[in-house]
């Protein structure tokens, strides 16, 4: 009787790492993106897809999703940078956040905090995050901004999770956190 659980739970051991070794342990595998254009680099999962065409770099978990105007039960988050001069001397990432939180509910939408905005540093640059939930140009969602300022520039991130749970949230907050410029 104790060999056979001793050989059942060496089975399942190697079984375990097995699967670790093949991936099956539900790891992402993460990949650097780097846009020339907007001058930042992040951290993103390896299956997502990117587009950095337009007014900003567009990050989405699909396909579909980044060709849309209406994300499907999914997330994405778009990066864009402004020279610090052009904000009229704003340099403060709380006075930011809260600048562009009042553009964003002035735009029509319907959004109550979620989280309320709280300083950070991310990778050695003061940054400010808040997140918010509601509906957003027809999006409903779960919205994260995040304002990290440089020397010069200042980088904005919106990101949405459409999901019923918030599922994408941790991946979203290490894409952000992951930013540099």
């Amino acid at each position: 009787m104790r060999q056979n659980k001793l050989r059942v739970l060496v089975l399942g051991l190697l079984l375990t790492a097995l699967l670790a070794g093949c991936g099956g342990n539900g790891a992402e595998q993460w990949t650097t993106y780097e846009s020339e254009l907007w001058g930042v680099a992040f951290e993103m999962p390896s299956q997502w897809v990117v587009s950095d065409e337009g007014d900003g770099v567009y990050v989405a978990d699909s396909q579909d999703n980044l060709e849309t105007d209406i994300f499907q039960d999914g997330g994405g988050i778009v990066i864009t940078t402004s020279p610090l001069m052009d904000l009229g001397g704003l340099d403060d990432p709380v006075t930011l956040i809260d600048f562009f939180s009042e553009f964003i509910a002035g735009a029509g939408s319907d959004m109550s905090v979620l989280k309320e905005t709280a300083q950070l540093t991310i990778k050695g640059q003061p940054a400010a995050t808040t997140t918010l939930q509601g509906r957003m140009e027809g999006q409903e969602g779960y919205y994260t901004i995040t304002v990290i300022v440089g020397e010069e520039t200042v980088v904005l991130s919106i990101a949405v999770d459409t999901t019923a749970d918030n599922a994408f949230e941790a991946t979203i907050d290490r894409i952000t956190k992951s930013i540099t410029f």
